[in-house]
């Protein structure tokens, strides 16, 4: 809950080497929800350094003061005196491998700034379910969680509000997990509803700089979205705003 560890946890992590190891380049660097146009802001990217991240770390009162190579509570907020910074890191069965191994170097690369991750890989119905259901996301019950999402087509809106509004954080009423709250953010995305295009870029925009002062989340990349089909089906129609099958009415099998 404290921006400057947030702050750090993404200094601290290489999506370069990410991206190019685990994701054989085809995923590209990411870190602002308001990437594609017509509402592309121009936020600057983060940069990577682990002493800087360190820096962060000390700066909030996490320090490694017992030499075992896990920082601790010293006069930090949020947390009691001597607590020692280790988190449990969730992830979802349902995506595979690539997920899985960047969840470990994710791990190997905090634990280089001192922060300690227990991974775990949890089953997409018992990360996803409903609060009375016993939901990990929704009864917020992790420390970390990395996951994969995002809007389609071409309109944000919906997604900002199901992530970050206010509303969204009361259980099985959005995905706002972390159960962030920014009065003016809210008031911007309501803004947002409107016909003018001018006017929508600039208020997109000013939203993008809230998420990025605040960091409510740690976006770290975008990922291609790819669909393979047999040669003898006709009709297939690519489209941003909807799934491959969208069409699905219109396709023909050939021989």
């Amino acid at each position: 809950s404290d921006v400057r560890v947030r702050r750090a946890i993404r200094a601290a992590i290489d999506v370069d080497t990410l991206v190019s190891e685990i994701f054989r380049g085809y995923n590209e660097p990411m870190w602002t929800e308001l990437f594609r146009e017509p509402y592309a802001c121009d936020i600057p990217r983060p940069e990577y350094n682990p002493e800087a991240a360190q820096a962060l770390l000390e700066e909030a009162g996490w320090t490694d003061q017992d030499g075992d190579g896990i920082r601790e509570c010293h006069g930090c907020e949020n947390a009691d005196e001597g607590y020692v910074m280790s988190m449990e890191n969730m992830i979802y069965a349902g995506y595979g491998e690539e997920l899985e191994l960047a969840q470990q170097l994710i791990a190997e690369m905090l634990g280089d700034i001192g922060i300690d991750l227990q991974l775990s890989i949890v089953e997409d119905t018992v990360l996803w379910a409903d609060y009375e259901s016993g939901g990990v996301e929704q009864r917020g019950d992790f420390d970390l969680d990395l996951w994969d999402d995002g809007y389609h087509g071409l309109d944000p809106t919906d997604h900002l509000w199901v992530y970050y509004y206010s509303e969204a954080a009361l259980p099985d009423y959005g995905w706002n997990i972390g159960r962030w709250y920014n009065e003016d953010f809210d008031a911007l995305l309501d803004e947002a509803y409107t016909l003018d295009e001018g006017y929508r870029k600039e208020v997109f925009c000013q939203i993008a700089e809230i998420l990025e002062e605040e960091l409510p989340q740690i976006i770290l990349w975008t990922e291609i979205d790819a669909d393979g089909y047999s040669t003898r089906v006709e009709g297939v129609q690519a489209t941003i705003n909807d799934i491959m099958t969208w069409n699905v009415a219109d396709w023909k099998i050939v021989e």
